[in-house]
C-alpha cells in the first residue's frame, strides 16, 4: 500500500461538498455497487442502497437539518491498485459547541473515478460510558 494525497484530497472535497450542499459531487463521487454503505453518528443513519446514501447525504448537506459542520483536522489516504481507503479526525460543530468525530472512508476506482464504498462517521465514548442509558435504551442502536 502506499500513501495517497488523492484519496486525502477526496476526503476534503466531499466535506467540503456537504458544507456547499453540492449533492452532485457526492453522487459522482458514491458507487452504486451492492454492498456500498454509509453509516453516521445517528443510530437511524445506516444506508445500504444508493438512494437511501442519497437521502442521509442530503439530510447532512448544509441547506438541512441542524446544519452540523464539519471540520477536518488530520487525514491519511492510501490506496493499492483500484482500493483507496482512509481516516480522518476532526470536529462536528453546532451552535458554537463542538465534538470530536472520526471518520473512514473506502473507496473503488470505477471507470477511473474515485467512488465511495464504505463511509462512516462516529463520535467516540469513552469505554465506561458506553453502557450508559442513553446508548442502551430506546433509540438506541440495536
Amino acid at each position: 500500500m502506499k500513501h495517497s494525497p488523492e484519496i486525502e484530497s477526496l476526503m476534503r472535497a466531499s466535506v467540503a461538498a456537504l458544507e456547499r450542499s453540492d449533492l452532485a459531487f457526492i453522487e459522482e463521487h458514491t458507487s452504486r455497487a451492492d454492498g456500498t454503505v454509509a453509516i453516521g453518528s445517528d443510530p437511524a443513519e445506516y444506508a445500504r442502497d444508493f438512494d437511501t446514501i442519497m437521502r442521509l447525504m442530503a439530510d447532512s448537506t448544509a441547506d438541512a437539518g441542524p446544519q452540523i459542520r464539519v471540520t477536518l483536522d488530520e487525514i491519511h489516504g492510501y490506496e493499492e491498485g483500484d482500493i483507496g481507503w482512509s481516516d480522518a479526525t476532526g470536529h462536528f460543530e453546532h451552535d458554537g459547541a463542538t465534538v470530536p468525530v472520526r471518520i473512514t472512508d473506502v473507496a473503488r476506482r470505477e471507470d477511473g473515478v474515485w467512488r465511495s464504498v464504505q463511509t462512516h462517521a462516529s463520535i467516540g465514548v469513552p469505554t465506561a460510558s458506553m453502557f450508559d442509558s442513553m446508548f442502551t435504551g430506546a433509540g438506541a442502536a440495536t
